[in-house]
């Protein structure tokens, strides 16, 4: 029997669909096998704590920090490989489905289009998938929903709900006393001096590893230090807390709409103002965050700082696939290969125009999830550089006050100038 013949293009998209079951496949057998270790690096901390402690750390008590963290994080590492093993199964029966449906595509390509140069046999299955695709020791295969099926994993969101009270602006003078000095902060705010305050504190006396909750409070609520800013404008080299920030980060970006953009938080909850000013404008999977409340994502959509992933135009959705999949969409519509993201996305309508929405919609919806993608927005209209300026300025805010804490020279220069 004379082997099936296609183009060249086509043979590297059906090898290149080989090579992510293959590579899927191994993942799933990398974590079979870490997970009955990890197992029994936990069962070793629970059963013999002491003897571990004493030979991890040494002059440790079993209560101390060190070895309290490190029982965290084996814990942490168990159920991370547990949870993590699911999606590995699923991406591998996942990649073995899009095999199926290259080779049913291929086929029909070359079966309808005469102009095409058929130069190479088609790609034979590699021995392992052909032999043995689903081991007899990995959990069983998981399911697909039928195509315009909704799967009951898929994330919806309420953008009905009724946002909290817009807080009304209430400028406080308030002051802290840090090493012996007096400084004299204001918050736009009022709300935001507890929570600035406790966040820094935690800092200052280590009950918390990361400036940044200080630093996001400050952000959100217009919290300033007037001294340090006369300070950074009228000296002519300000002393930075490169301890932390240097002038690239510490100096960047314009004040300009610091008020506005607590002005902005104000309009939503503080748990949804803290998680929108910790993230980057970027597109994010929902799957990525543990225990996120669903309700934090609905107000910031509704504000038009988060757009869900059925909301985006779909050209922007390939950003989320692999992009050799991108390219093999290019290759078995015949179409020239794109060279990187932004010329696939710019090109999308000549993948409407060759097979349809529907075909592309569907093709996308095979390989992703689309309701678990969200995209976290600049404020509307606001270009970079306002969002970064009173990021930046607050992160030398806090970060002087916590080298000033430590009686730092630099951050008492700041204290002292223009006395």
């Amino acid at each position: 029997m004379s082997q099936k013949m296609v183009t060249r293009a086509l043979a590297a998209v059906l090898n290149s669909a080989f090579t992510r079951a293959l590579e899927a496949r191994e993942a799933v057998e990398h974590r079979l096998a870490s997970i009955p270790r990890q197992e029994s690096v936990v069962r070793q901390w629970q059963e013999n704590l002491p003897d571990m402690a004493a030979i991890h750390y040494p002059n440790h008590d079993v209560l101390s920090y060190p070895v309290q963290t490190r029982l965290k994080r084996e814990f942490e590492k168990l159920e991370r490989y547990n949870t993590e093993l699911p999606e590995r199964i699923a991406r591998y029966s996942h990649s073995l489905k899009v095999i199926e449906q290259t080779i049913d595509e291929i086929l029909v390509l070359t079966s309808s289009d005469s102009s095409l140069e058929l130069a190479v046999p088609l790609p034979p299955y590699p021995a392992v998938l052909n032999d043995d695709p689903w081991p007899k020791h990995w959990p069983p295969r998981a399911s697909y929903r039928e195509k315009g099926k909704r799967d009951d994993s898929s994330y919806t969101f309420n953008i009905n709900r009724v946002l909290p009270s817009k807080r009304l602006p209430s400028l406080t003078a308030f002051k802290l006393e840090i090493a012996g000095h007096i400084i004299e902060l204001e918050a736009l705010y009022s709300d935001g001096v507890g929570p600035f305050t406790t966040s820094l504190e935690d800092f200052l006396h280590g009950a918390s590893s990361s400036r940044w909750p200080a630093i996001i409070e400050a952000i959100r609520c217009g919290i300033q230090w007037p001294q340090l800013d006369s300070y950074l404008v009228q000296c002519k080299h300000p002393w930075l807390p490169e301890d932390f920030v240097n002038a690239e980060f510490g100096l960047r970006g314009t004040l300009e709409r610091r008020d506005e953009l607590a002005d902005i938080m104000a309009e939503i909850s503080p748990d949804a103002g803290r998680w929108y000013l910790a993230m980057q404008p970027m597109s994010y999977r929902l799957r990525s965050f543990k225990d996120l409340d669903h309700a934090i994502i609905e107000e910031l959509m509704i504000v038009g700082l988060v757009r869900w992933g059925p909301d985006m135009y779909l050209g922007e959705l390939l950003r989320e696939l692999p992009f050799s999949e991108v390219k093999s969409l290019f290759a078995l519509l015949a179409l020239p290969i794109p060279r990187s993201f932004d010329i696939a996305v710019g090109r999308f309508e000549e993948l409407i125009l060759a097979r349809g929405e529907d075909y592309i919609r569907d093709w996308i919806a095979n390989r992703l999830d689309i309701s678990e993608v969200i995209e976290v927005l600049e404020v509307s209209g606001w270009h970079r550089d306002e969002r970064l300026g009173p990021r930046a300025r607050a992160n030398v805010l806090v970060s002087t006050l916590v080298l000033l804490n430590e009686n730092n020279p630099g951050p008492i220069a700041v204290v002292q100038w223009g006395r």
